[in-house]
């Protein structure tokens, strides 16, 4: 197969692709203009852009000489030197793409890098775009992974299928600009720098700028004869005549040479010094020379002692003239003062329009002091985007702790953390974007986002943001209005999210209003149950947001609280008619039990749920045995020691405790994590706990005294899951940055990353012989890895919701699986063939645990726990749904099977 390069956008594989390529990106994009960036003055940064220059025309080497790092403190001229370079190379046709990342557009997000540089690569070399949307073809969803899956997928297997050897005299550069506004940008450059050291690229060099970052210094000065330029390391007289030229070249001759002497020898080498006074002193609207006179006169007013110097002065100078007390009065100055303040502390670069609506203001308010500030600002008209031309101006805003201009981030948040309450209160209803029909797909909707408006898009997806934002004062402070929205609104809200795609953003919001201690257990219920339901709609396919009310809710626990907006809503009830598994035992509850494990010798059951408490339970009875008080907040894992005499359980109340396990007594508590404890396990010799958290980190600690042993570090997302090796030399973890990690269990070392999942991964365990280890994930998959080479060996699917927990049998033969489908699967663990399904629970599946005989499987769902009989192998039998008229939502649910 060979693909016309001219016709690859109709490419259906290349589509997977176009969706992630950032336009904003390339340096010759419409976002170089709204964040000012520009050329070098003609005569200026020579030897900087010669340099550059003799390495990248140089012929096609060896590592280590591939990548060459541009880096210098904020100010110093890095943007513009890669802009420069950028046109250089794109007249001598040697740019192979650019990337200029920005904190201010979505080329700040690193999940675009890799599919708009291989874009960019396929319109260059059409061999490459062949073997691109093959690679594509076979693997559809690589566009969509992790960034080491991607960079494998889209970059390094096709270049080397392609056999791609650029001309000695035509190298083919990639450049990437400020990799530190990237929001996982030492990634990134860890897979640039292992593809250079492998040479799994040969013949593409990288030319990357960023701030001088510890990490970033640290990973590139450990590249033998690495080339690199530190921009703020260049002798300061040369970068003072650079800045000379520029001055000169872009006031021509407005103001004398003693002027322009002092003008260079306070921007102590800093270009963005100079870029900003030429904004401020020749602003797009021509001043009369006294007026600009004046300001220039102000600037170099002679300093006094504990004034500020430098650019600081500079920006100090023009926020001062732009909120002149004495020309708008005090009600003036803080008025403009607030709006400067809610530009540099809303989540993304946002509109005027919106700024406005936040604030209550009128909108031309806020234009007019965006164009008293063009320096600094930039917005093309007031439904545009207003954007801070450099980082550094943020910066100096978000710093200020003396009068008049002080910045306080809590009682700011806390202002727009209210008036986004106040929108979303008075703009959420049902059915926000008039939907007809309850069967319109969301792609077949005409602009969704439209419908919504900017304001209430933006207020619905970052409000927790600023709540968050806050400080305890602040959270404390917005108890009262809390539980009414989430009441009120709660389910408009997560209507709104699903229509603008953000429905994990939404559950992961959910999951930390119930992981904070507010001390209202009904805000905590309410959040958990809406969370749960949200993870339930996210695998609903295909995508229909009116399917949160008919599909989602009527099966959640969150009904209870909703079902007064909603009479009309359907209840769902069911009954087993034929295929009944063998459930053995069912305990039901007011109370949702998250984790079980089997006792050692198989006659307790041990129970973690979400009043906080751990119960004992006999498994012949059912009778409860005991239960165990002591954690504050929901209980997520808990597991037996080897000996059946301890037990740990992990909780969201960010500790770990050891209980005596029989008679209840705490044995010790364990300290050390900053957020919910997710997972817990005992070592096979039970004398250490493994605990792994949403603070990312893995720990390991002694057993009998406490003591923290060691952290293993390097998971960019929760640590869902984490388990020992049957021979204790190895740690398995599972997390929310899609990936499976193999650690030495001694030394901490990592040693293998297992990629795969598309989403989350929450829970992977190893055989009992060690051999394999099996991760399940809310992608709806369980895969199964070789332990030993990290290969995949096989995919099982077939679940129609986020898989949460997976146990080998004792003998290693078979494994069970629990989803949020609701089902219990049992499965080979050999050839993948599924041997049976568990059916019952009507709500997800959050736990499953073999029997130490293996006959036995125990599965808790919420509000309910049950044992099963895992040899039976009958088909599984059928729930009938009965169902009501929705009036109200003018749609119907049939009763079916």
């Amino acid at each position: 197969m060979f693909v016309d390069i001219k016709n690859v956008k109709k490419n259906q594989e290349f589509s997977f692709l176009e969706q992630l390529v950032s336009q904003d990106a390339p340096f010759t994009s419409a976002a170089a203009y709204k964040v000012q960036r520009r050329e070098c003055t003609m005569n200026t940064r020579i030897s900087v852009l010669e340099n550059i220059m003799s390495w990248a025309q140089n012929p096609v080497r060896p590592l280590p000489s591939s990548l060459f790092w541009v880096y210098g403190l904020a100010g110093t001229g890095k943007s513009t030197i890669l802009q420069t370079i950028c046109a250089m190379l794109e007249n001598k046709k040697l740019l192979a793409s650019s990337y200029f990342c920005s904190i201010q557009l979505d080329s700040r997000e690193s999940k675009r890098i890799v599919p708009t540089i291989a874009r960019h690569l396929a319109s260059r070399f059409p061999p490459f775009a062949n073997q691109l949307i093959m690679q594509l073809h076979d693997h559809p969803d690589s566009a969509h992974a992790q960034l080491p899956v991607q960079f494998r997928d889209l970059l390094c297997t096709p270049w080397r299928t392609a056999k791609i050897v650029p001309h000695p005299l035509l190298p083919c550069v990639v450049v990437i600009d400020a990799l530190d506004e990237c929001d996982r940008g030492d990634e990134i450059l860890d897979l640039i720098i292992g593809a250079t050291e492998k040479n799994t690229l040969h013949g593409i060099q990288f030319l990357i700028s960023s701030r001088p970052r510890p990490s970033f210094m640290k990973r590139v000065q450990e590249i033998p004869r690495g080339p690199h330029i530190a921009l703020h390391e260049i002798e300061k007289e040369e970068v003072s005549c650079d800045i000379r030229l520029f001055l000169e070249e872009e006031l021509r001759r407005r103001i004398n040479e003693e002027q322009i002497r002092e003008l260079v020898d306070r921007a102590d080498g800093l270009f963005i010094f100079a870029s900003t006074l030429i904004k401020h002193l020749v602003p797009s609207w021509d001043l009369t020379q006294p007026e600009r006179q004046e300001r220039l006169t102000q600037i170099l007013a002679p300093r006094h002692e504990g004034e500020k110097v430098g650019l600081d002065a500079l920006y100090n100078h023009i926020v001062c003239d732009a909120l002149d007390v004495e020309k708008f009065g005090q009600q003036g100055f803080e008025h403009r003062l607030l709006i400067l303040q809610t530009i540099v502390s809303t989540a993304e670069a946002t509109s005027a329009r919106v700024i406005a609506d936040l604030l209550w203001f009128n909108v031309d308010d806020v234009m007019c002091l965006v164009n008293s500030l063009h320096s600094v600002l930039f917005a093309s008209t007031q439904d545009e985007p207003i954007f801070i031309i450099h980082a550094s101006f943020h910066d100096f805003v978000i710093t200020q702790t003396t009068a008049p201009f002080t910045y306080q981030l809590s009682p700011i948040h806390f202002r727009l953390a209210r008036s986004c309450y106040a929108h979303m209160k008075g703009s959420l209803r049902f059915n926000l974007c008039n939907i007809q029909s309850s069967f319109t797909e969301d792609k077949d909707l005409v602009s969704p986002l439209q419908s919504l408006g900017s304001t209430l898009a933006y207020v619905c997806r970052y409000w927790w943001n600023h709540v968050v934002k806050c400080g305890d004062v602040g959270k404390k402070g917005m108890q009262s209005w809390l539980e009414a929205f989430l009441k009120e609104k709660g389910l408009f809200w997560i209507e709104a999210m699903s229509l603008m795609k953000s429905e994990r953003p939404c559950r992961d919001i959910l999951e930390d209003i119930a992981s904070i201690s507010f001390n209202l257990p009904d805000i905590q219920k309410l959040a958990t149950d809406a969370a749960e339901m949200v993870t339930m709609f996210i695998s609903i396919s295909p995508k229909m947001t009116s399917q949160l009310y008919l599909s989602a809710l009527p099966f959640s626990r969150a009904l209870a609280c909703w079902k007064s907006q909603f009479r009309h809503i359907p209840s769902v009830t069911s009954r087993r008619i034929d295929g009944v598994q063998k459930c053995k035992a069912q305990w039901n509850f007011e109370f949702t039990p998250y984790c079980v494990a089997f006792s050692p010798e198989g006659g307790r059951v041990v129970s973690g749920s979400d009043d906080a408490i751990v119960r004992f339970w006999d498994t012949e009875s059912g009778e409860e045995l005991i239960q165990l008080a002591g954690h504050n907040d929901v209980v997520s894992f808990v597991a037996f020691s080897p000996d059946g005499r301890r037990v740990a359980s992990g909780s969201r109340d960010k500790t770990v405790r050891i209980w005596d396990a029989e008679s209840g007594e705490e044995l010790s508590q364990l300290d050390g994590h900053d957020d919910s404890v997710f997972s817990v396990a005992f070592s096979p010799d039970g004398r250490r706990i493994i605990s792994g958290s949403r603070e990312k980190t893995v720990r390991i600690w002694d057993a009998k005294s406490g003591v923290e042993l060691s952290q293993l570090n390097g998971h960019g997302g929760f640590v869902h899951s984490v388990a020992f090796s049957p021979d204790g030399k190895k740690v398995v973890s599972g997390s929310g940055d899609k990936t499976v990690r193999i650690w030495d269990a001694e030394s901490g070392e990592e040693l293998s990353q297992l990629y795969g999942h598309d989403t989350s991964v929450i829970y992977a365990a190893f055989s009992p012989d060690s051999t394999r280890v099996t991760s399940a994930s809310e992608d709806k998959t369980v895969r199964i890895w070789d332990a030993e080479s990290g290969k995949e060996l096989g995919q099982l699917n077939g679940y129609g919701g986020s898989v949460q927990r997976i146990a080998f049998s004792p003998d290693g033969r078979q494994f069970v699986s629990g989803s949020f489908d609701g089902t219990v699967r049992i499965w080979d663990a050999k050839s993948g063939e599924a041997l049976s399904q568990l059916n019952g629970h009507i709500n997800p599946v959050h736990s499953v645990a073999f029997s130490p005989d293996g006959r036995r499987v125990v599965s808790s769902s919420s509000y309910e726990m049950r044992i099963w009989d895992a040899e039976c192998r009958e088909e599984p039998g059928r729930i009938w749904l009965t169902g009501q008229d929705c009036a109200d939502m003018g749609c119907r649910i049939w009763p079916g099977t």
